[in-house]
């Protein structure tokens, strides 16, 4: 192992047990990383310290090497992993502004390069100039996040009328439980897959390293819809969660319990489930046209974040399109 390779190793060892001290968001965190990755090595951090060596900012990196060139994207079920920084108080706000460039325009400096390089921020990372002055184009997506901090009984009186009558259906048909297995889960992804002739591009191995992870069933909710006639399951979510948000990470259904309102029952009962510390609940996916209208109707919040990209040659940001 040469030096650039053990210096990987140890900073990622050191974020590491950041990730087990601070309010780190879960995409970002090194057990996620080592259970979404195709490889352990794929994964790699360039962080700042302060003057007593502890992490003040970071900015996680997935690097693949593919045949004929190299991208550094998201990987597996990562909406975004950007830049972290590590609370702190400035008495005025350009303080905050020259601080957060300065930090960022070093993270800049030693992100590898790559062939095409396609960075998805953190919503809260709302400043991107420094990666722009670096060369990278800026682009948006969007999600919908729901204040759910003392506010659950609510939520209801919010939604959109098609949503709450597909709660109610879904209410009358099903109970919800956690009693079956990783494979009823992924059967059902791709039941819903098998709908519009598409595959997951999820592995399955994936799935099963994230059940092999205690530090993540630990933050995570694997929900059913079980028909109260039949006990066969018709639908699943699976929702991971830290310590300020909760996410929809997936979720399938069959045919029968798309039409018995199966996922907007379950994705409710994940609202009401997620622990009490939770603030937000993230609906991901949201950039999907026949997605969107059924997460808007939850009565969140359409919250944008930023995209920076980056290539050496404009055919394979057409191709990085196409695919």
């Amino acid at each position: 192992m040469g030096m650039a390779e053990i210096e990987k190793a140890e900073n990622k060892k050191k974020w590491a047990i950041a990730c087990s001290a601070s309010d780190i968001p879960i995409f970002m965190q090194a057990a996620w990383l080592n259970a979404v990755c195709a490889h352990p090595n794929n994964w790699q951090v360039v962080y700042e310290c302060d003057s007593n060596n502890v992490i003040i900012a970071a900015l996680i990196i997935h690097l693949e090497n593919k045949k004929f060139y190299t991208r550094l994207g998201a990987p597996h079920l990562t909406p975004h992993a950007g830049i972290w920084f590590k609370q702190t108080h400035f008495k005025h706000r350009y303080e905050r502004y020259h601080y957060e460039k300065k930090v960022i325009a070093s993270l800049i400096e030693r992100i590898p390069k790559a062939t095409f390089a396609d960075i998805r921020l953190l919503p809260q990372n709302t400043d991107a100039q420094p990666f722009f002055w670096a060369g990278y184009s800026l682009g948006a997506r969007y999600t919908y996040q729901l204040e759910i901090e003392n506010n659950r009984e609510h939520l209801l009186k919010n939604m959109n009328d098609n949503t709450r009558r597909n709660i109610k259906k879904g209410e009358a048909v099903y109970s919800v439980c956690s009693d079956f297995s990783l494979g009823v889960f992924t059967n059902l992804l791709d039941a819903s897959f098998n709908r519009q002739d598409k595959q997951s591009a999820v592995p399955k191995n994936v799935w099963q390293r994230l059940e092999q992870s205690e530090e993540i069933t630990s933050k995570r909710l694997l929900l059913f819809a079980s028909d109260k006639t039949t006990q066969l399951a018709e639908a699943a979510v699976y929702i991971v969660f830290d310590n300020q948000t909760a996410y929809y990470v997936a979720g399938g259904c069959t045919a029968e319990g798309r039409k018995n309102g199966a996922l907007f029952f379950l994705l409710w009962q994940a609202i009401l489930k997620v622990p009490t510390k939770v603030k937000k609940f993230d609906f991901e996916g949201s950039m999907l046209p026949t997605i969107e209208p059924i997460f808007r109707g939850f009565g969140g919040e359409q919250t944008p974040y930023v995209v920076v990209q980056k290539t050496k040659n404009p055919v394979w940001s057409l191709l990085e399109s196409i695919k």
